[in-house]
């Protein structure tokens, strides 16, 4: 159980490893290759989650997932898809032409969400009040613009072409270079959590818990389908 100031939460900690097959690939060093469902993952640990807090109603619990397989389980997208529903898109048909209008197109969570029982369609696993993405963030790259001024370095660049390609290193070293003489720690890595709030737990935990540095908070509004952007990192 973890207490700060009063708060009591209980918290379970769970990893998202490659399986036996994919790790005896790796080792081997052959690519792994093919499908892969960005949901199964992370509704195995929630799965998993809600036996752990099942004792656990009088407090609001926390799901923490660090993915190891950098897959693309971190998207908030793709979290509360893994909660929700699979993602799928949505646009009015012309009944007469059999044409789609793509400009009004919109997403919506459809069926295979962990938070929704699937034979009733009402809520489950609402023991859960959030789902946390361990994981590591630079904050120096991050206040520098290192990644943005680095992709413009790419755009610039033809791989197909040495000529381009060596401008390409010798930019984006010098930019580095430039970074690291203003003061920036370009491999300074620290912990950062993206929190997933979950609305429609029985108990929610209150805004003072969400108050880590280098953290994400993330919530779903269940009236407009909007996955709204809280807080980030105050750098």
């Amino acid at each position: 159980m973890y207490k700060a100031k009063k708060l009591a939460a209980v918290a379970e900690v769970e990893d998202i490893d490659y399986n036996p097959k994919e790790l005896a690939l790796l080792r081997s060093g052959t690519m792994i290759s093919g499908s892969f469902d960005p949901y199964a993952p992370l509704r195995q640990k929630i799965k998993k989650a809600r036996a752990q807090f099942a004792g656990s109603t009088d407090y609001p619990c926390i799901l923490y997932v660090k993915d190891n397989t950098h897959r693309a389980v971190t998207d908030p997208m793709f979290v509360y898809g893994a909660m929700f529903g699979n993602i799928a898109v949505s646009m009015p048909i012309d009944a007469d032409t059999g044409t789609a209008d793509i400009d009004q197109q919109s997403l919506f969570f459809g069926s295979g969400g962990r938070m929704v029982d699937p034979h009733r369609g009402t809520w489950q696993n609402q023991t859960i009040s959030a789902v946390g993405i361990l994981r590591s963030i630079y904050p120096d790259r991050m206040k520098s613009r290192y990644e943005e001024q680095l992709a413009e370095l790419v755009k610039e660049c033809d791989v197909h072409d040495q000529g381009s390609l060596d401008k390409y290193l010798s930019s984006a070293s010098g930019l580095e270079e430039t970074l690291t003489k203003e003061g920036y720690d370009l491999q300074k890595e620290v912990a950062s959590v993206t929190y997933h709030k979950n609305p429609t737990s029985h108990l929610q935990l209150p805004g003072k818990f969400y108050g880590g540095k280098y953290d994400y908070v993330y919530d779903y509004d269940l009236q407009t389908g909007e996955i709204k952007l809280l807080s980030k990192p105050s750098l």
